[in-house]
């Protein structure tokens, strides 16, 4: 199993019993930190496994050399923390997060959001125009536009449309189907 989320998958494949353990397991944040110190000194603490390793196979301890080599003190009790009282503090807030990260996003979450105007941003941003001859067609609907139907002009940019064509349109859209000016403006 993998998460899409870079966090939520490494602790799935790293320190499992956060994500899947009792919801009370880890009461403070001392408790927390002494899981994962566990979980490195066991299973990530590549150099002192690959030496345990190589010393129960060899009669003769590796020989030593003198290359600087960084090495974590894992038996060390974990208090480089600047506020102590941050380690009794219960995880719930870390838990809370974590389970609304697990959740699956919602069916629409990749949906596009409509912005449509307001019936009044419509009416005061374009009008019914009387036009005794119009040459051209509705550029929604590609039909004729005469002068028995109702034709919507937008007040900016003066483009006409059949009314019922440009009220459909500005259901999904608040732009000029012609030169994509917004029309709340």
């Amino acid at each position: 199993m993998s998460y899409t989320i870079p966090l939520v998958n490494d602790l799935h494949t790293y320190f499992p019993e956060i994500l899947y353990g009792a919801p009370n397991r880890f009461p403070t944040v001392q408790s927390l930190l002494e899981y994962i110190r566990q979980e490195v000194r066991v299973h990530h603490d590549l150099f002192s496994n690959s030496q345990r390793n190589y010393v129960n196979t060899h009669a003769a301890p590796p020989p030593q050399n003198n290359n600087v080599r960084f090495t974590f003190n894992f038996d060390e009790p974990v208090r480089n923390v600047q506020n102590e009282e941050m380690l009794d503090r219960p995880l719930t807030d870390i838990m809370n997060l974590l389970q609304y990260v697990m959740q699956p996003p919602p069916p629409n979450f990749m949906e596009p959001v409509i912005v449509r105007p307001t019936l009044q941003q419509i009416a005061a941003n374009s009008t019914i125009v009387d036009v005794a001859s119009i040459n051209g067609a509705c550029a929604i609907c590609q039909e004729n536009m005469d002068n028995t139907e109702q034709i919507r002009r937008l007040n900016r940019c003066h483009h006409m449309f059949h009314d019922d064509c440009i009220g459909t349109w500005l259901q999904q859209n608040v732009h000029c189907p012609t030169c994509r000016h917004d029309i709340r403006v």
